[in-house]
């Protein structure tokens, strides 16, 4: 079943949209690499190197194509994130020769660069954890006054594909239809219905990852791996927009849920430092919904609004800290 917007891209310009920073950097060797997430793979090839220059090309090839998600649909799918080749060849080459080895490292003495390759993997993966770290803390490290604000309202995805049985006439959505999971997505669609029912509810949309590339988030993963996730929801209350993650009590303490949630609040505070004509002259909050606390409440006649603050502050204990 094809889904279309009910609104006009043009006339939802002010809508729910994922508001983006990227810094203005003005290098033309600057180059567009395709994000994956999940197990990253370190070709055989890079252990063939025929120079400390041919290791560090190697080096490029391998963090440029696995830094991401995994994604089961084509590659052209995939969403894009912009890397300056000579920079990161410079970071690297920094990197190995001043921290690597807690000493002073020339690899171009001899043939001490060699040494990079004895452990095979290890040293290579232990150099791409460093580095996705490095492009994470640069990311959410621009002075708000020097990026360039790119705004993208999901509006401008017009259509979405999905299945009619596991689909929901949400009012408050810009799509005619929302989908939810076919697999243990009961909570997902109790959730959808009770806040399309809420008076409070101005605007609700369904992050879908096959489509809303550009809603992606950074993090890293508890391996050390720069990763990317989408939460599920954005909720307008008001003036304040909530980022929903919905989440099996179970599991909100894993690691990698921690992970997300740390990635998408040192996003949230780059967007609040904005213009308020920026940011939907909204305040914007992360919450994680777990199911005990959606269905107890809901129960006891919360409304959505209650839920995410409670959720807000309670999801602190997560990183040990009240916001």
């Amino acid at each position: 079943m094809l889904i279309n917007s009910r609104l006009n891209q043009q006339d939802t310009a002010d809508r729910s949209r994922d508001v983006r920073y990227r810094q203005d950097n003005k290098s033309t060797s600057r180059m567009m690499v395709k994000t994956r997430f999940g197990e990253y793979k370190v070709k055989s090839d890079i252990f063939k190197a025929q120079s400390y220059n041919d290791f560090l090309s190697k080096m490029i090839q391998v963090i440029t194509t696995n830094i991401g998600r995994l994604s089961s649909h084509s590659t052209k799918s995939f969403p894009m994130i912009q890397i300056n080749h000579a920079s990161l060849v410079a970071v690297i080459d920094h990197y190995i020769r001043t921290q690597l080895f807690n000493q002073v490292f020339n690899p171009m003495e001899g043939n001490n660069w060699r040494v990079l390759m004895i452990a095979k993997v290890g040293i290579v993966q232990y150099i791409i954890k460093q580095i996705s770290k490095a492009i994470y803390e640069l990311q959410h490290s621009v002075d708000i006054k020097d990026a360039v604000i790119v705004q993208k309202a999901f509006s401008e995805v017009s259509s979405l594909k999905m299945r009619e049985n596991f689909s929901l006439d949400i009012v408050k959505s810009i799509y005619e239809k929302t989908a939810y999971p076919s697999n243990k997505g009961e909570f997902e669609k109790d959730f959808l219905l009770f806040a399309d029912n809420d008076t409070k509810v101005e605007r609700l949309l369904k992050i879908n990852e096959n489509y809303h590339l550009f809603a992606a988030l950074k993090y890293i993963r508890n391996d050390g791996i720069l990763s990317s996730y989408y939460p599920d929801f954005m909720v307008k209350i008001g003036d304040e927009i909530y980022m929903v993650e919905t989440k099996a009590q179970k599991d909100i303490y894993q690691e990698n849920v921690i992970q997300k949630r740390k990635g998408a609040l040192d996003w949230l505070k780059r967007i609040n430092e904005l213009p308020s004509k920026n940011r939907m002259n909204a305040t914007w909050h992360y919450a994680i919904l777990d199911d005990n606390t959606f269905y107890s409440a809901k129960n006891r006649g919360n409304s959505v609004k209650d839920m995410l603050r409670y959720c807000k502050l309670t999801n602190s204990k997560i990183s040990g800290q009240l916001l």
